[in-house]
């Protein structure tokens, strides 16, 4: 009889479900998580984002080590700015860094630049971030006539800058712009340094993928992902952050629906992560519960539910002891599982436990707890209990009111198609 009713989507992602950028940049991104790098793990903690980790650092080479620079403007600049930030309003502290950066670059101390642009990064502020990096460009153009010129630490600055120039366009949107810059930067390494270079070749081919991923460009993406776990691997760059470009590629590969080979590249970025040896245990393990999430939702998608369901619960075990949005996610996508086999006890179990998360996590004005009570409340209707249905329906409809989804919205609609079926049954 409810067969008609609206369940939603067979496997959920929390967030925002648009492909969401990792970069090998930069200390923090602004971008959601979705392709990842191997520092994605300190700026999004909003639950809000999927269960993955965020971006972070990309080239952050310690010059001053490679280029024989004495470090001394640098050290200085840290003392300054210790004492001044301690009692300087925002306005003071700009003013300070533009003065700072006009003294770094009138010495060529492009390192103490290269932090000030990084400090602009690390408080989101992008176009600030970028024209520091802008400036600094061109100083490091002015010291040679051509660029034949340049001697190699220059060059390497030259080249950072141009990456690092293509993650402020990345973080802003404008992928097509940023391309350039990954393009000229690759061009300086392969060929200056293309014996030297692997693991910025490979970092800045992960971040070209990125881009290409966001323009819709698959196949371009996928060769630069290749292209970059093979740069890393010759340098032996460390299991996890090649887990994470796995990952990357494995995501691209859902999005063209080639699910089997997806498969086999979340599977080679478990068996990465679980050969890492860490101290941080707790950050490793929701990576790995998080790579099981997307293994369960792979086979989810080939219609494996009894694979689907063994992955969705080794990540609800791997974190059972946390209030996780791996755990609620895996939960809801397990129930979904159990609901398809008609296993509706346990359906209706492993979504209560999803809801009490969601609402620890998003709060219970909130369109994810809105959907799981739709979903529990298809379950009650499945069992027969009509009435018992009717009230969580209502009660849903209601969660997305407060979580301001007018009647126009897709999901307000289905949740009020389930009540008039209900109602008319």
């Amino acid at each position: 009889m409810f067969s008609t009713l609206i369940r939603g989507p067979s496997s959920k992602s929390f967030g925002n479900n648009s492909r969401q950028i990792a970069v090998l940049a930069c200390k923090s991104s602004p971008l959601p998580a979705y392709f990842k790098d191997e520092a994605s793990i300190a700026f999004h903690k909003n639950v809000r984002c999927n269960y993955s980790n965020c971006y972070g650092p990309l080239m952050t080479s310690n010059y001053a080590e490679e280029t024989n620079f004495t470090g001394a403007s640098k050290r200085l600049r840290e003392l300054e700015r210790n004492e001044v930030i301690g009692e300087a309003n925002i306005d003071e502290t700009d003013e300070y860094n533009k003065e700072s950066l006009m003294k770094a670059l009138q010495i060529n101390d492009f390192d103490s630049a290269l932090e000030i642009g990084q400090d602009q990064w690390d408080l989101g502020n992008y176009f600030e971030a970028m024209s520091v990096y802008d400036q600094t460009l061109s100083r490091v153009m002015s010291t040679s006539s051509t660029k034949q010129d340049y001697n190699d630490a220059t060059l390497h600055h030259f080249a950072e800058l141009l990456t690092r120039i293509g993650m402020c366009h990345t973080s802003v949107g404008n992928h097509i712009e940023a391309l350039n810059f990954y393009e000229k930067s690759l061009d300086v390494l392969r060929g200056k340094f293309p014996c030297q270079s692997h693991e910025k070749i490979g970092k800045v081919l992960n971040a070209m993928g990125m881009s290409h991923a966001q323009l819709g460009e698959s196949r371009n993406a996928e060769e630069c992902f290749k292209a970059s776990i093979e740069e890393l691997k010759i340098c032996g760059y460390p299991n996890e952050s090649l887990a994470n470009i796995f990952e990357n590629l494995s995501k691209l590969l859902v999005e063209e629906g080639n699910y089997h080979r997806a498969l086999d590249n979340i599977e080679e970025a478990i068996r990465l992560q679980e050969s890492v040896q860490t101290n941080d245990n707790a950050t490793r393990t929701v990576e790995i519960a998080g790579l099981h999430l997307q293994a369960g939702k792979i086979h989810h998608s080939l219609h494996e539910l009894g694979k689907a369901s063994s992955s969705y619960r080794q990540a609800v075990n791997m974190l059972k002891e946390e209030d996780h949005p791996v755990v609620a996610q895996s939960l809801f996508n397990l129930a979904l599982v159990y609901t398809k086999v008609n296993k509706l006890d346990d359906a209706l179990q492993a979504h209560k436990q999803a809801l009490h998360l969601k609402k620890l996590l998003f709060g219970s004005s909130h369109e994810e707890v809105a959907d799981s009570l739709n979903h529990i409340g298809v379950v009650w209707a499945s069992k027969g209990n009509k009435g018992e249905a009717l009230k969580i329906f209502k009660e849903s409809l209601r969660t997305y009111r407060s979580a301001g989804f007018s009647e126009s919205n897709k999901s307000y609609q289905n949740v009020a198609k389930n009540i008039a079926l209900i109602e008319t049954s």
